[in-house]
């Protein structure tokens, strides 16, 4: 993998960037993780509760914390071998704590992830777009072993945002804005998981952190032979090629891309969802929690149901399905 040094443009915003301040909740799940998992390498914290609990909040019973723990291998990392091979085989293991904080349970889910497969999962050839979909975003870096680590962690962090912003330009027209690019790539990378979000959401992660991917996508193409002209002023991009060919072209390519990735990334999805459902502690009520916070749509759940989350998979989504279909046939009228 290309490393990117501290005298590019990429690498210190994004180190600038992990080592912000965050809740002080966190600093509860970064030591009972460190505790769990000594030979970890760095711990990542992400994800809603990132930018949307203000730092002073204290009511945290509503809200989820999500943090993936990098590791060295897997064989030292845990005692039974099966789990090992299953994080090997279909990374990442997904697991869920509860904790107490100032007198409170708070709640959170974490995954674990070999720094060698996360780099895989960063880099622009992986089938998937997970990875780098979720870590071309801000991320708090709240834990990590060594100097070293930390280079290579914030580098496949540089990585994902390349990754993320090169297999998303051909999305976009010859002349565009951040906004523009940032919708549209979230947009791809929403439809190749499984995934319960409104579709207005992707409009709502480039505009929280706006300033941050107006800054990073400047960093990642600055320079780029895919871009003519940068206005300063005005922040947009025009594209360079020609677009009767080569851009024509890519952009045909790129269709094909995004459509292996959306066949790919949703089977892995639903494979992952399956084996959550025996290393997630309490993953069904958590999915159906889930569902309903994001979509207004609440599953019955039976006791035979939690007894048996896996034969009632099938049955649980289709009356997901169900639901939506009619949540939308009643928006439409």
């Amino acid at each position: 993998m290309k490393n990117y040094f501290p005298e590019t443009a990429l690498y210190p915003l994004i180190q600038q960037e992990v080592a912000k301040s965050y809740h002080p909740a966190v600093e509860v799940f970064k030591n009972h993780l460190k505790e769990h998992y000594p030979a970890a390498t760095g711990i990542l914290f992400y994800g809603s509760c990132l930018w949307n609990i203000d730092q002073q909040s204290q009511n945290l019973a509503d809200n989820l914390f999500d943090f993936y723990v990098l590791v060295a291998n897997y064989t030292e990392t845990y005692q039974n071998r099966g789990q090992a091979f299953v994080n090997w085989l279909l990374p990442p293991n997904v697991y869920y704590m509860e904790l107490l904080w100032e007198g409170q349970v708070i709640r959170a889910k974490y995954a674990v992830i070999t720094q060698k497969q996360f780099r895989q999962g960063v880099s622009p050839g992986s089938m998937q777009s997970a990875l780098w979909a979720r870590f071309c975003q801000p991320v708090r870096l709240v834990y990590v072993a060594n100097e070293i680590a930390q280079h290579d962690i914030v580098s496949m962090l540089a990585q994902a945002a390349i990754s993320m912003i090169t297999h998303s330009l051909p999305l976009v027209p010859f002349v565009f804005y951040p906004a523009t690019l940032w919708i549209a790539a979230f947009q791809q990378t929403y439809r190749s998981e499984i995934r319960v979000e409104k579709n207005d959401r992707t409009a709502q992660l480039y505009q929280r952190s706006k300033e941050y991917y107006d800054q990073l996508t400047g960093a990642v193409l600055k320079d780029s032979p895919h871009i003519m002209a940068y206005n300063k002023e005005e922040n947009y991009f025009v594209k360079a090629g020609s677009w009767v060919t080569w851009h024509y072209l890519k952009r045909q390519i790129n269709k094909w891309g995004w459509f292996s990735r959306r066949l790919v990334g949703k089977i892995l999805n639903f494979l992952r969802l399956i084996k959550a459902l025996f290393t997630f502690k309490n993953a069904l009520p958590y999915a159906v929690w889930k569902i309903k916070r994001h979509t207004d749509i609440d599953i019955i759940v039976s006791d035979w149901n939690l007894r048996h989350p896996l034969l009632s998979l099938p049955t649980l989504l289709g009356r997901f399905y169900g639901k939506r279909r009619k949540q939308k046939a009643a928006k439409k009228k």
